[in-house]
């Protein structure tokens, strides 16, 4: 059986086709594929945050079309996943009537100057999205669905003609089987925002507390099931979420694995069987029941990528035997050569000393600031003699971004970390840094396997839709159909 696994990304929309075998073996790959998004879906002259959904979903279009005709026969299920929390309108037959807005939406920080539903005065200074999350009781971020709806209302801008929102892989999905409104898995639904995890739907009258309409709400439904099929015979199932999805496409084992993800931000994802409220946590649905534990940081890979600008710096404007200024390096030119450095000095230090010497300097990486205090920032500490040093330096940035997350680790309950035995590590950065890797392992005290397959979030789609036509005996089984991929997947010890 072929399986088709969409990510419908912000800026690239990712494809994998799987091939799942009778016996219950691992999966195989046999086919990868990538569309443009961003810029290639915009409407010409329209803001960077609001994107074409015809335009994207004929680029989801092409992306079945190519992953279908490397597959030894047609896909029997296609799920998908994507960019959350923005939205888009569509009519009473099923085609979009409005921009789709994205996540990057910046409605929700305009200040909330008119008065609320209750005809309270602005609390001085006061953004949307705060006022929204005040009088809701929900966190509401600016670029949620339901915050953006929000200042559509107030703005008079949604469309007349609209029935409906979802998101944009709601959308494909209802279009690639020709349905005429969306249907919402719970892990999309709560994206929009305002979903309550143990009702299992919106919360509508908190909502309507806050002034935020509830009308045009999609149904929810958490059935794993397809919603559909396409005119050639494939089920399409509801869009799960990003973080649920790179969850499934990455732990072998749901109960006794955690998932660091480490792209531009991080992410620590843990599963629990029933829903549990974490202080500095956040509560996520999971396909078939339980949730996940999320602790997210702002910084990730974008900490490594200043320090890599700020070596550049150095480099251009100081470097040896050129004027300053003369040396223009593309970005990104100095991530190998930082590698190189920290191998060497590995390498030194084993020689010496049988064991990889940890820093000294310690170094915070809330450079972009957090979650809870966007005006915070990063700071170097312990500066001496001996560890002012460009390796010492890159080592204390990769063992921040670590620290950042063990953070998150230790506001698990002891009960659910005492069953976590490794770690799996997701994302670009975890991928192309060994020594990201190397730190994260140190600091949790745990073996770190990096998947064998790079596109998380589209495996675990592809998974996804398995276990909705029941290829998989549902989703803590999915893990068991991850493929080996024994020569790229590798087991890191601090």
């Amino acid at each position: 059986m072929i399986v088709l696994g969409l990510d419908i990304g912000t800026t690239t929309l990712a494809g994998v086709a799987l091939e799942l075998s009778a016996d219950g073996g691992p999966a195989r790959l046999v086919q990868t594929a990538s569309e443009p998004g961003g810029a290639a879906v915009m409407r010409p002259g329209s803001p960077l945050d609001e994107q074409q959904p015809e335009l994207v979903l004929a680029a989801a279009e092409r992306l079945i079309a190519r992953l279908s005709a490397g597959a030894p026969e047609p896909p029997a299920a296609i799920g998908l996943t994507g960019q959350m929390h923005g939205i888009v309108y569509t009519d009473a037959a099923g085609a979009a009537c409005s921009p789709l807005y994205t996540w990057q939406h910046r409605s929700g920080l305009a200040p909330a100057s008119e008065a609320d539903a209750a005809g309270s005065p602005d609390a001085g200074g006061e953004t949307l999205a705060a006022r929204l999350s005040r009088l809701s009781g929900y966190p509401l971020a600016t670029g949620y669905g339901v915050v953006t709806h929000a200042a559509l209302e107030r703005a008079d801008a949604v469309p007349r003609e609209a029935v409906a929102m979802g998101t944009i892989a709601d959308y494909v999905a209802m279009r690639l089987c020709g349905r005429r409104m969306p249907v919402l898995e719970p892990s999309q639904a709560a994206g929009l925002g305002g979903y309550d995890l143990d009702a299992g739907a919106y919360d509508r009258a908190a909502l309507a507390r806050a002034g935020i309409g509830t009308a045009l709400l999609p149904p929810v439904s958490a059935a794993p099931e397809p919603i559909g099929y396409t005119p050639g015979g494939a089920a399409v199932c509801a869009a799960i979420g990003d973080n649920q999805a790179s969850v499934l496409g990455a732990l072998r084992e749901l109960e006794t694995e955690l998932l660091l993800n480490i792209g531009t931000g991080s992410q620590l994802s843990m599963y629990a069987a029933r829903p549990l409220r974490v202080p500095g946590l956040e509560t996520r649905p999971f396909p078939g029941g339980g949730c996940l534990l999320v602790g997210a940081a702002l910084a990730g890979g974008q900490a490594y990528a200043l320090l890599e600008r700020f070596l550049r710096g150095v480099v251009e404007e100081l470097g040896s035997g050129r004027d300053a200024g003369a040396s223009v390096l593309p970005e990104g030119a100095l991530y190998a050569r930082m590698e190189d450095l920290l191998d060497r000095e590995e390498r030194a230090g084993r020689a010496a000393a049988g064991t990889v010497p940890d820093t000294q300097l310690r170094v915070h990486t809330q450079f972009y600031g957090t979650r809870q205090d966007p005006h915070a920032r990063g700071a170097v500490a312990g500066i001496g003699p001996d560890n002012w040093t460009p390796g010492q330096l890159i080592t204390g940035v990769l063992d921040g971004i670590a620290d950042e997350l063990h953070g998150y680790w230790e506001a698990l309950p002891p009960a659910v970390r005492g069953r976590v035995s490794t770690l799996a590590g997701a994302g670009g950065a975890l991928r192309r840094s060994r020594h990201l890797a190397l730190a994260c392992a140190r600091r949790f005290g745990l073996p770190l396997r990096r998947p064998a397959l790079a596109e998380e979030a589209a495996v675990g789609a592809a998974l996804h839709a398995a276990v909705c036509v029941g290829a998989i005996d549902g989703y803590a089984a999915a893990g068991g159909r991850l493929p080996d991929g024994e020569s790229e997947e590798r087991e890191i010890r601090g």
